[in-house]
């Protein structure tokens, strides 16, 4: 019969780490967390809006109908541009203000195991790669 080195992941997934690895980990890492990314400002989700492929399309299919002397239409389509960017632009605004809200309410407690005890941590302080999440284990991207 053909033991595992005590090292390998299927001991080391049952066991967890030990707390020196944690130590490690941690000093040669840091805290495995994701950075905060800022959301972008509003004026420039508001810009974004008219300056995409599609509505600059439409702001040169405006200008042509002005050239070719169909003035109504120009002004038809520059309301299109501008109608359409309203909307999306508070379409968009409202989704990155939920989704600030919804990473708050990330969970800040883990559970884990360590030295084959399973135990709760602070969620911003696992060097480890897995955490055990409703008995069910998650792999985490670091």
């Amino acid at each position: 019969m053909v033991r595992k080195p005590a090292n390998s992941p299927s001991i080391r997934h049952v066991r967890g780490l030990s707390e020196t690895e944690v130590a490690e980990r941690r000093r040669r890492d840091g805290p495995n967390v994701l950075p905060a990314q800022r959301p972008p400002p509003a004026w420039r989700l508001f810009v974004e809006q008219f300056i995409h492929f599609f509505a600059i399309l439409l702001w040169v299919a405006s200008a042509l109908a002005f050239v070719a002397g169909m003035g109504e239409l120009g002004i038809a389509i520059v309301l299109v541009v501008l109608i359409n960017g309203l909307f999306a632009f508070a379409q968009e605004y409202r989704a990155e203000r939920a989704a600030e809200r919804l990473r708050d309410l990330l969970p800040e407690r883990a559970r884990v195991r360590r030295d084959g005890v399973t135990r709760e941590i602070n969620a911003t302080k696992k060097p480890g790669k897995m955490m055990s999440i409703s008995g069910i284990a998650k792999r985490r991207l670091s």
